[in-house]
């Protein structure tokens, strides 16, 4: 093994050297023969080489490609369950180039205790295609599982110092600029709507604001969905990742940065509002009592004015649609919205009973739910069979995660995936409390931020079918990694370049 690794050290990554060297090369020459177009192929070729060299860059393109390109980066058909994209590609190659990089190093592999859990979670899934009705439907869930859970590993293995996991988190919250800035476009600009008539044609093939006609007072209004093609993943990945800009604003002292995390955190703020998101709002207070609770915000009197202006401006400042659809008590009482996720959850909870031990198959909520006696079930077959529309059954979730889950995997899925979630809470607080103690204190107060956004994204996902969205595996990697570092002893300067001490506390010049 001594011998194999030498042999990568001293080969692989000079050939990655002279790859970059070829690439430039490349590109020179593409750009003098065919113009400007001819630096696309070997720029394409470098990103792809870059994630070898460099998995930590790799491991960033991976999530800005995840997050922000979803519907962009897709290279196969546009309503295919299983498709490759740019995030996937990025995202092995990244795997590959740590990969190299431990060989050639001989450095230990991080594999938690939680990260067996979540490993198990996806094998149960995995073995569900066997016993699934619909297999195609189950192994499209199972790739996106696979995926997710290997960047959650590359995460806890790549982020190795605070510093690392800093920049991590700078990088999470300009992805959330990016999304609730293209949300506010949508919601602003009407050619970037989708009217309401051509929704379900439009739905999962096209990104876009979209035009919902539930018949308020106020009228129609746009719920845009960011890069995260649906509204109600835009507010869950908001809600998760409010408390990162709240810890930047705490912890950061340069005012540049803070001055920038403080405009992001406007910009999610106001795109949370514009995705008439009643789970979205419940998933706000409750973020933002945990920060209280935490004391990541401290109640002074300067809070409590701004939290009293915010009361007294808001009836002014919210879109009248946005106070009927979500903060009216008359119109949650006969909203429609309302009235099918009750269905779905009364009748779910029926299929669990009947499943509850194996469930149905990842992935096959919805051939399940279809066998019910249901108005949701029978709003589908509507769409499916009378109407034509390119509405797909494999798209019915029961707006509750844990609900789903169960469903589909049973019991024992169900108990792996709660216990993965605690694993990774837990974590972030024994973090918070570890780092505090070695008198890391932006690490501490990066750990709290964690724990609020994990207890958050909880909280929302018992309305929402979130567990293939990447942004809580994403956090959770995070959180291993955070935890792995204060729980191993500093280190001697590592043979392969690293930082001399793995607890530095000063920021970067």
């Amino acid at each position: 093994m001594l011998a194999v690794s030498q042999t990568i050290q001293r080969r692989v990554f000079p050939l990655g050297t002279l790859l970059g060297v070829l690439v430039a090369l490349g590109t020179t020459t593409a750009v003098f023969r065919l113009g400007p177009k001819g630096c696309l192929v070997p720029a394409g070729v470098f990103l792809l080489v870059l994630p070898l060299v460099r998995p930590r860059l790799g491991l960033a393109l991976t999530i800005v490609a995840a997050i922000n390109l979803g519907y962009i980066g897709k290279l196969g058909a546009s309503d295919a369950l299983v498709f490759p994209s740019l995030a996937k590609i990025f995202g092995f190659a990244t795997f590959l180039g740590w990969l190299l990089h431990t060989l050639a190093c001989r450095k230990k592999i991080v594999f938690t205790r939680q990260m067996w859990i979540g490993a198990a979670f996806v094998t149960f899934a995995g073995l569900s295609v066997a016993y699934a009705q619909d297999r195609y439907l189950a192994l499209a869930d199972v790739t996106k599982l696979l995926t997710n859970f290997l960047l959650y590993f590359l995460i806890a293995n790549l982020l190795e110092t605070p510093r690392h996991l800093k920049y991590f988190a700078l990088l999470i919250i300009l992805t959330g600029l990016v999304t609730s800035a293209v949300a506010i476009l949508q919601y602003t600009q009407p050619q970037f709507q989708i009217a309401g008539d051509t929704f379900f044609k439009e739905l999962g093939q096209h990104e876009g604001g979209i035009v919902a006609p539930e018949h308020l007072a106020s009228g129609t209004f746009v719920r845009p969905t960011g890069t995260l093609g649906n509204p109600n993943w835009l507010a869950l990945f908001l809600v998760a990742v409010i408390a990162l800009n709240l810890y930047v604003l705490r912890s950061e002292k340069r005012p540049s940065l803070r001055i920038a995390a403080f405009i992001v955190l406007a910009a999610e703020l106001a795109a949370l509002v514009m995705t008439h998101n009643r789970s979205g709002l419940l998933g706000l207070v409750l973020v933002l009592g945990l920060l209280v609770y935490r004391r990541i915000i401290r109640i002074s009197a300067p809070v409590l004015l701004l939290a009293l202006l915010l009361l007294v401006v808001s009836p002014f400042v919210l879109p009248g649609s946005y106070r009927e659809r979500v903060l009216s008590w008359g119109h949650q009482r006969q909203s429609q919205s309302i009235a099918a996720r009750w269905d779905l959850q009364v009748n779910g909870l029926g299929l669990f009973r009947n499943h509850w031990l194996l469930g149905v198959g990842q992935g096959n909520f919805g051939p399940a739910f279809m066998g019910t006696n249901s108005e949701s079930a029978a709003e589908v077959y509507w769409l499916t069979e009378v109407a034509e529309t390119n509405y797909q059954i494999g798209w019915m979730g029961a707006h509750n995660m844990y609900l789903e889950v169960g469903i589909e995997t049973g019991a024992i899925g169900l108990l792996l995936l709660l216990a993965f979630l605690a694993g990774g809470i837990r974590a972030a607080h024994a973090t918070a409390v570890r780092a505090a103690e070695q008198k890391l204190s932006p690490l501490a107060e990066l750990a709290q931020a964690l724990y609020v956004s994990l207890v958050g994204f909880c909280g929302v996902a018992l309305f929402l079918h979130a567990q293939e969205q990447k942004i809580w595996w994403i956090l959770l990697g995070m959180s291993a990694a955070a935890a792995n570092i204060v729980t191993r002893d500093c280190p001697e300067p590592e043979r392969c370049g690293g930082p001399a001490a793995m607890h530095e506390n000063e920021d970067p010049d």
